[in-house]
C-alpha cells in the first residue's frame, strides 16, 4: 500500500493513499488523516523530508502519544519549529499557524522538528520536517 502511495505522489506531492506511519519518525498517523503531502529532496550530503497533513482534533492526544518528543504547550505567534528555509512547496506553510504546539529532537540519524497547528476548531494540521 505504501509503495502505491509513493508511486502516485508524482509532482503534486499529495498522496492518494495515506500511509499508516511516518517510518523515519516511527509515528503512526491518526485515523482521520487527510490531505497528506510528502516531499523528499537532497540525498548527498543530506536529505530533507517534509510532511503536512490534516487530522480531526479528537485524534490529537493519540497522535501526540505516537511522537518521539512531548509537544509543548499551545502558543500563538510565529515559531521556528518545522521551518524549511529553502521551502518551495506551496502546501508546506507552518508560518501560517495561528495557534500551535511543537517539539524537536533526533531519531536515529534524523533530526526532526514538528509543529501542529491547533488554531482551527474543525481540524489540526501537522507540519514535520526531518533531515539527516
Amino acid at each position: 500500500m505504501v509503495a502505491i502511495a509513493i508511486a502516485l505522489w508524482g509532482c503534486s506531492d499529495k498522496a492518494f493513499v495515506v500511509p499508516p506511519v511516518i517510518d523515519r519518525l516511527g509515528a503512526k498517523l491518526p485515523r482521520s488523516t487527510d490531505n497528506f503531502y510528502f516531499h523528499e529532496s537532497g540525498g548527498i550530503p543530506f536529505s530533507l523530508c517534509q510532511y503536512r497533513f490534516d487530522f480531526a482534533p479528537r485524534d490529537f492526544s493519540s497522535f501526540a502519544a505516537e511522537l518521539p518528543c512531548p509537544l509543548g504547550p499551545a502558543e500563538s505567534g510565529t515559531s521556528d519549529l518545522a521551518t524549511v528555509h529553502t521551502n518551495d512547496r506551496p502546501w508546506y506553510t507552518p508560518e501560517m499557524a495561528t495557534r500551535h504546539r511543537g517539539c524537536e529532537g533526533r531519531v536515529g540519524s534524523w533530526d526532526f522538528s514538528i509543529l501542529v497547528d491547533v488554531g482551527l476548531p474543525d481540524r489540526s494540521t501537522a507540519y514535520i520536517v526531518l533531515s539527516d
